[in-house]
């Protein structure tokens, strides 16, 4: 990711997700995008993925979504301390997509591992969080999941109780 090159490549890389979304969720996602800003290290305690996840939600419930232009801007006003850029689906609404920007600092590596990757321009990615049942018959999830909703809950319980049977056999 280049400095000069981040609000089109934020854009693209905003295309990938809904790409990534289309593939693996059955939600149809909305054009209008709003953003939130999350620092990897906003939750630093020793958690389950589980919890984490929960105490995540807490937190990005309680932003106020911003504008393309507003999301650029601080991102091109931290670049030279970024290493890692994540976009994930935070929400997403019949008339709103909220995308989740995660970055990761350089300020918070180990300090021998930043001497070898402090001149490195940041990576970019976009992600998709899968929930635990992924894997079973269900083709696709509900892009909401992390937000707990219904469609969720039923298919947790469901992916539970099949795994539950196979750990009696």
């Amino acid at each position: 990711m280049e400095k000069e090159n981040l609000s089109s490549e934020i854009q693209e890389a905003v295309l990938n997700l809904f790409k990534i979304v289309e593939l693996h969720c059955w939600n149809k996602v909305s054009a209008n995008i709003q953003y939130i800003l999350s620092d990897i290290n906003e939750i630093k305690e020793e958690l389950s993925e589980s919890e984490k996840r929960r105490l995540q939600n807490r937190i990005n419930n309680k932003k106020i979504p911003i504008d393309f232009e507003k999301a650029i801007e601080f991102l091109r006003d931290e670049f030279s301390d970024l290493y890692d850029v994540n976009l994930y689906i935070f929400q997403s609404k019949k008339k709103i997509t909220i995308v989740d920007i995660r970055y990761f600092r350089k300020s918070n590596l180990d300090a021998n591992f930043l001497v070898r990757v402090k001149d490195n321009s940041p990576m970019l990615h976009s992600k998709l969080s899968l929930p635990i049942y992924y894997r079973d018959d269900f083709k696709k999830f509900d892009v909401n999941w992390e937000s707990g909703s219904l469609d969720h809950h039923l298919k947790e319980l469901i992916h539970n109780f099949k795994n539950r049977n196979k750990l009696k056999r």
